[in-house]
């Protein structure tokens, strides 16, 4: 499976995003999340996944990701598809411009969001614990 991700990157030029696990670079929140991702997908499961990074800086990524330089958010998903991914995650965006392309573009994207309740938890987090406790 082909996996894509537009990592938001102005600003980060030559941070060492190599070992997220060690923890974060310094990158955001959402940025960081997409590296322990990427990084924990190639670590256990390797030969099943390739992980293109489109980004626009010269950050250094976990072993075995293919960088992919691209101008903005728009080259960027239009590389991903014309590259084959499968898919490609993406940070929450309220550009209406964007959401047209995307309309147009006719490709597989996943959306990536953080919701806080009451400004203290995000609801991915939430919900991972209530998994872990249902099944533990």
């Amino acid at each position: 499976m082909n996996i894509g991700f537009y990592f938001f990157d102005k600003g980060l030029s030559g941070v060492d995003c190599s070992r997220p696990d060690l923890g974060n670079p310094g990158v955001g929140g959402t940025q960081y999340c997409f590296l322990l991702l990427i990084y924990y997908i190639l670590r256990f499961d390797p030969k099943s996944y390739r992980v293109r990074v489109y980004c626009s800086s010269d950050c250094f990524f976990p072993q075995g990701v293919e960088k992919v330089l691209v101008e903005d958010i728009f080259e960027g998903l239009t590389e991903s598809k014309r590259r084959g991914d499968d898919f490609i995650i993406i940070k929450d965006n309220k550009d209406q411009q964007l959401a047209r392309f995307i309309d147009k573009l006719r490709h597989r994207i996943v959306i990536w969001g953080i919701i806080f309740i009451l400004g203290i938890m995000p609801i991915g987090l939430l919900r991972a614990r209530l998994l872990l406790q249902m099944f533990l």
